[in-house]
């Protein structure tokens, strides 16, 4: 019967030709992201994008009693939704994975801006362009539904800095690029497409669409594969999947600690399991870490024989400077990592606790975002 229903849903879209995404004259586009990131996070972010051209920023307040919501939600070009009880009853609950109220939230900026575009992303994740954002999308193709952006991940060259955005981006290889093995040895296994985080393009989807939004992508409805799409020719997300070293333990703990292994990928998974089998988690977690995204002399000179690695020019302070001239911005890593300390350690324990359970369970591969 549900087989019907899509099949039924699909046919009728297909019978409204759905609106041809705007792409000539006054292109405008907003970004949006659920959050749960503390200040030092989300004001770069949000100062960055309005910088390169944004319409707005919303941002979807995952707690809603964030401490942030006040200073943030009142600079200019930003839009906060709280993500309270009465908000969560449009949907009839607050759905426990956090994919699935990315989605939701993605749907009701869609609903909500008056942008022509909307760049869905999360507050890890800059969208950078060395022309203009702008233009990429006016560069959509015809019967092409919307505008995807290839990921680059930050690693550091040739050592860990204290400055919470400090080094270069790797970009995706193909999965089967023996230059994998080759930088990243015994690492390579999680590291599909030489990359810790994912390698799927984040998408710009146009306001008013007869198709399915999805995290990574547009779909028909009751499907999974992509819409046709445009690669944008000059701009990227930067991912700093790793803003610091405890940032991103923590990172791969909760998702061990929650037990959700369809929220993961089977490599990342796969590793997840393998640093708990450790005595000691947190250190093999460390030596991980170090290996995979603090990368040596003759690593940096292959990525960058194969145009694999790229240098971005990022000037976030001034882009906070001028947007957000009243709040004070701490830079330092030290300071992240002092602030998420406690929630560390607590997770930390609570995979301790869990780790025989953690450890059966098997991954799917193949996860429908």
């Amino acid at each position: 019967m549900k087989t019907y229903y899509w099949r039924l849903r699909n046919f009728a879209t297909s019978l409204v030709k759905s609106p041809r995404p705007k792409i000539r004259g006054d292109v405008r586009w907003s970004v949006a992201a659920t959050v749960k990131e503390p200040m030092m996070v989300l004001l770069p972010f949000v100062c960055h994008h309005l910088e390169m051209g944004a319409d707005e920023i919303i941002l979807y307040f995952d707690d809603p009693e964030d401490p942030s919501i006040g200073q943030i939600g009142a600079i200019d070009g930003v839009r906060a939704v709280i993500c309270d009880d009465p908000y969560w009853a449009k949907r009839k609950g607050r759905p426990n994975g956090q994919n699935e109220r990315q989605k939701f939230n993605l749907q009701d900026a869609l609903a909500r801006t008056s942008s022509h575009w909307v760049v869905h992303i999360d507050a890890d994740e800059f969208l950078w362009s060395s022309s203009s954002v702008t233009e990429d999308i006016r560069r959509l193709k015809m019967h092409h539904d919307w505008m995807a952006f290839l990921p680059a991940e930050r690693v550091w060259d040739g050592t860990y800095s204290q400055g919470t955005y400090d080094g270069v981006f790797r970009t995706p290889l193909p999965d089967d690029d023996p230059l994998i093995v080759q930088v990243y040895g015994q690492d390579a296994p999680w590291l599909p497409s030489g990359l810790s985080g994912y390698r799927n393009y984040k998408p710009a989807i146009p306001h008013r669409t007869g198709f399915q939004p999805r995290i990574h992508h547009l779909t028909d409805f009751g499907k999974t594969d992509p819409r046709p799409y445009t690669s944008a020719a000059t701009s990227r997300v930067l991912h700093f999947e790793a803003l610091t070293r405890d940032k991103w333990a923590l990172k791969l703990l909760r998702y061990a600690a929650s037990r959700r292994v369809l929220e993961v990928t089977g490599p990342r998974w796969r590793f997840i399991q393998h640093v708990v089998a450790q005595e000691d988690i947190l250190g093999a977690l460390y030596e991980a870490f170090d290996r995979a995204y603090v990368l040596g002399p003759e690593q940096v000179t292959a990525l960058e024989e194969r145009d694999a690695l790229i240098r971005p020019e990022l000037d976030l302070k001034a882009a906070v400077a001028r947007r957000a001239p009243g709040i004070e911005m701490d830079w330092n890593s030290k300071t992240l990592d002092a602030q998420i300390r406690p929630a560390l350690d607590a997770v930390l324990a609570e995979v301790d606790r869990l780790r025989d359970h953690i450890l059966s369970l098997d991954h799917a591969d193949g996860i429908p975002t």
